[in-house]
């Protein structure tokens, strides 16, 4: 292990090279290569990946000594350093965070795997759902399998890369990412002195250890990273989580037939597990939220059903207003609404933004979502009713 990292190279932003996992020789047999569309179709075609491989002309030989493919069939893996895009040698805590997985052997990587499958199991009814809805009889047992042990996952993801992240107070953390079978980016697990600690989305593993982080009763873990304005978390709403955008996928795959690609899981990491994005806004940088910014969801959520009517009723007339003005092609794979409860395979949620308290002390909440008809649509909420529609810019608040 000492000498692997001896041979690190730097690429212009990070020492990156190799380290062997030995234990993770021959895993992800249901990925021949998880970022090309397989040829592999469950209605139809090769039974395993392994099959539709051979039937395909061999790819070049890569010349990268760092390709993760290549590195893979030597149960290898890039690992990367991150020192902040400074050339600089590699800081006492990093070189400690991977060592204390180094010396746990195998063990870190069961651990690891176990928790995987519990996430996975978690995930797992509510994207067979929507799968069904917007799939219909197609098959999900290759995407969305059922999985009892650890030798079942492993057969539908494999490890593809590690980042060791910047240290924060003296310790470094770990992203080993992997990719899968039922989201398309993948996923990451975060260990912490040895040991996972979290399964995470893609995009929450490009972040360090969090400087700061506070417990709210009802909002959980808020997290900041160093110098900050932001305190990031997630939000509860589980009326939304019977809204899911899925009209145009399903209207394509109905329209590609046999020739559509292989169909996947597309549904947000937050989603898949029963939330929503919640950035709070603070002023100064640094700050804890105010308690009217709590305050402010609270009473949201206390009230929720009449407030989200007063949403659907709004973005409901926004179809139909939309629908009269500039009626595009992406109406004819939608139905006519007649009714607000017919958004539910149109709209999602996906992000609150929480902003610090005006002059008079109220506070905005802006409501991302995504439509069909309407990409991005940004809702400004405050005292109890719906102050604008926005643009995307009007989800940061207006900085003094």
């Amino acid at each position: 292990m000492a000498d692997e990292l001896d041979n690190l190279t730097w690429n212009g932003k990070e020492w990156v090279g190799a380290v062997a996992i030995p234990c993770f020789r021959g895993v992800g047999r249901e990925f021949f290569n998880p970022l090309r569309d397989e040829v592999l179709r469950p209605w139809g075609g090769y039974a395993i990946n392994a099959e539709a491989a051979a039937a395909e002309p061999p790819e070049p030989q890569s010349n990268d000594p760092l390709d993760v493919d290549v590195l893979f069939r030597d149960a290898r893996f890039l690992i990367r350093f991150d020192t902040g895009e400074r050339r600089r040698g590699l800081p006492r805590a990093q070189r400690a965070a991977w060592q204390q997985i180094a010396t746990r052997d195998e063990t870190v990587w069961q651990d690891t795997m176990a928790m995987e499958q519990t996430d996975y199991q978690t995930q797992r009814p509510v994207r067979v759902k929507w799968w069904k809805a917007t799939f219909g009889d197609l098959p999900f047992d290759r995407e969305l399998p059922q999985i009892n042990d650890l030798a079942q996952l492993s057969e539908h993801c494999r490890p593809y890369g590690i980042k060791i992240h910047q240290s924060v107070a003296r310790t470094a953390d770990v992203s080993m990412h992997f990719m899968c079978s039922w989201i398309r980016e993948g996923f990451s697990v975060r260990i912490r002195n040895g040991k996972p600690i979290a399964i995470e989305s893609t995009q929450d593993s490009w972040w360090p250890n969090p400087e700061r982080v506070i417990q709210h009763p009802t909002l959980g873990s808020l997290r900041m990273y160093s110098n900050g304005d932001v305190w990031f978390g997630h939000f509860r709403c589980d009326p939304m989580l019977e809204y899911q955008r899925i009209v145009e996928q399903r209207a394509a795959s109905q329209q590609a037939g046999l020739h559509r690609d292989r169909p996947r899981s597309e549904m947000w990491w937050n989603y898949a597990h029963g939330r929503f994005g919640l950035y709070i806004d603070v002023d100064p940088p640094g700050a804890e939220p105010d308690p009217r910014q709590f305050a402010a969801l609270q009473a949201f959520s206390r009230d929720e059903s009449r407030n989200l009517a007063i949403i659907l009723d709004a973005v409901y007339l926004r179809y139909q207003q939309r629908r009269q003005e500039s009626p595009r092609d992406y109406f004819s794979v939608e139905p006519h609404l007649q009714h607000p409860e017919q958004l539910k395979e149109m709209i999602e949620l996906i992000n609150v933004y929480v902003h610090p308290p005006a002059d008079d002390g109220t506070v905005r909440l802006v409501f991302e979502l995504h439509c069909s008809f309407q990409r991005s649509m940004i809702i400004l909420w405050r005292n109890g009713a719906i102050e604008r529609f926005g643009k995307w810019g009007d989800h940061e608040p207006p900085r003094k």
